[in-house]
């Protein structure tokens, strides 16, 4: 069961209901008939609540959700046990659809665009999250926000956490400007292809380096699928390479990432060693057919250390 001890708050404003198609084979520009076909609520916040509690911490989700879409997705939500922050909206909640060939790790992604919010609704879901800071251990921003939403939405979101001494996660790179030159990121976790849009740099060590500097963050992580990953703090730096795994579906993997690593280090990890068990958890979440799917309970990299 998540520990009552860790509890975070991740800002997952724009989520969607995640259709997964599987096919034996997938020929572009021909009729492809589904063998299996998968529905669930998905999105980063979502992944990442689901993952955080996977690793022993009770999370929530803040997000908008509407229409008929939303409806399902809240009661999915409801039924798999997880905490929101919900205000629901006009626009009908986007669909995102995932086409899967048996024995291809590369997926194809679908996604629909998101309804403008009004700012109502947007001021609505700021002030309640900005009440919930305090009572949390971290707050997590997983992705992009839909149209409407201020531009100081999530630098306030900073702001506040940055005030309260409540360490924030980034699991973002557009739009993210504000936020990092805030100095409020304590952990920022992206990927290869963001941080050489946010620095110019393809190499991942340069790039983790590049961005701790120039932000002060004490803990930059950047992954690269099943290549080597890489992790910077204040004190050392380290290569970690992720375990090698039969890949059906690498969705949510990266929020698998993110949420594991700030619960281990909200736990006392050591920052390698809440990466490396991160890691762990991403591939092992490429196994499934489902984005960001694992077992109910991570082992801690103790109990791996143990075992190797």
């Amino acid at each position: 069961m998540p520990s009552p001890d860790i509890s975070i708050l991740a800002v997952g404003l724009n989520p969607a209901w995640q259709k997964t198609m599987l096919f034996d084979t997938l020929a572009p520009g021909r009729v492809n008939r589904a063998t299996e076909i998968f529905e669930m609520a998905s999105g980063k916040g979502v992944n990442f609540a689901v993952a955080a509690a996977a690793a022993g911490a009770e999370c929530a989700v803040a997000q908008f959700t509407g229409g008929d879409t939303g409806k399902r997705f809240r009661r999915d939500l409801e039924k798999r046990g997880v905490e929101t922050i919900d205000r629901t909206v006009a626009p009908e909640t986007r669909t995102c659809v995932t086409l899967v060939e048996k024995g291809n790790p590369d997926v194809t992604e679908l996604i629909e665009p998101s309804g403008a919010v009004s700012d109502n609704d947007a001021a609505w879901l700021l002030e309640r999250i900005l009440d919930e800071i305090a009572k949390r251990s971290g707050v997590a921003i997983c992705g992009t926000a839909p149209p409407g939403v201020p531009t100081t939405f999530l630098l306030k979101i900073a702001e506040t956490a940055e005030n309260h001494g409540v360490p924030l996660l980034l699991d973002a790179y557009k739009d993210t400007a504000p936020i990092l030159e805030s100095g409020a990121v304590e952990v920022l976790k992206i990927n290869r292809a963001e941080t050489a849009a946010l620095t110019g740099l393809d190499s991942i060590e340069e790039g983790a380096n590049a961005l701790a500097e120039k932000h002060s963050i004490p803990v930059v992580a950047v992954t690269d699928g099943p290549n080597p990953a890489f992790i910077r703090t204040n004190e050392s730096a380290a290569l970690l390479h992720p375990p090698k795994t039969k890949c059906l579906n690498p969705i949510g993997a990266g929020d698998v990432v993110s949420a594991v690593l700030f619960a281990g280090l909200l736990q006392g990890l050591p920052p390698e060693n809440a990466f490396e068990n991160a890691l762990r958890a991403g591939s092992k979440s490429c196994e499934s057919i489902l984005p960001a799917n694992l077992p109910e309970k991570i082992p801690p990299f103790a109990e791996h250390a143990e075992k190797n």
